[in-house]
């Protein structure tokens, strides 16, 4: 009972990526605030992970314009790629978290650096792609999805990595530029 319990609900997962993948319009999105986001998923991972010996290292810039982007999913993404990385360090290293603000470019960048094994050069390229994965019970959706999202708000993610040496994935977000919400201390 319980084995088909777990796969039922784990079917019902992939299902649900599967679906979120494929949405042909996107949820409603709004101006969030990058920060208040980063910390929402981060009080979640640091639940999960107080039994690990992962050090948070975490430099959010104090501030920041907002983003247009929607706040559940942008948090999805933002958890698939930490608990990816807390998988890939095996529950040990160091997790850097930070975010900035380029008034140049009128960007917004988050980086998620961990010190896990790296990913192979092989690999790289297959990264984002549906149903690619390298764990056993992996979907291989869930990088795909982050990928998707952040098309769809007009940024992008990329992956720098070096075998033996950890993961950054960077992502990056137009800012929203109004006299409303962007402190004059950013220009």
């Amino acid at each position: 009972n319980d084995i088909i319990t777990r796969e039922v609900d784990r079917m019902n997962h992939l299902i649900e990526q599967l679906l979120y993948f494929s949405r042909p319009s996107p949820a409603l999105q709004t101006d969030v605030q990058i920060n208040d986001i980063l910390k929402n998923t981060l009080m979640l991972v640091e639940m999960r992970s107080r039994f690990t010996s992962v050090v948070f290292d975490i430099d959010l810039s104090p501030v920041l314009p907002a983003i247009t982007a929607n706040e559940e999913q942008l948090e999805q993404v933002f958890l698939n790629i930490i608990i990816n990385a807390l998988q890939a360090m095996d529950n040990d290293g160091k997790l850097c978290i930070s975010s900035h603000y380029s008034a140049v470019m009128q960007q917004v960048r988050v980086d998620i650096t961990d010190t896990g094994p790296g990913i192979a050069a092989e690999n790289l390229p297959k990264l984002f792609d549906p149903f690619f994965t390298t764990k056993e019970t992996g979907t291989g959706l869930g990088l795909a999805v982050a990928h998707h999202l952040m098309s769809v708000w007009n940024g992008s993610i990329a992956v720098n990595s070096t075998v033996g040496a950890g993961s950054t994935f960077t992502l990056i977000f137009p800012a929203v530029r109004s006299d409303e919400n962007v402190d004059k201390t950013l220009t």
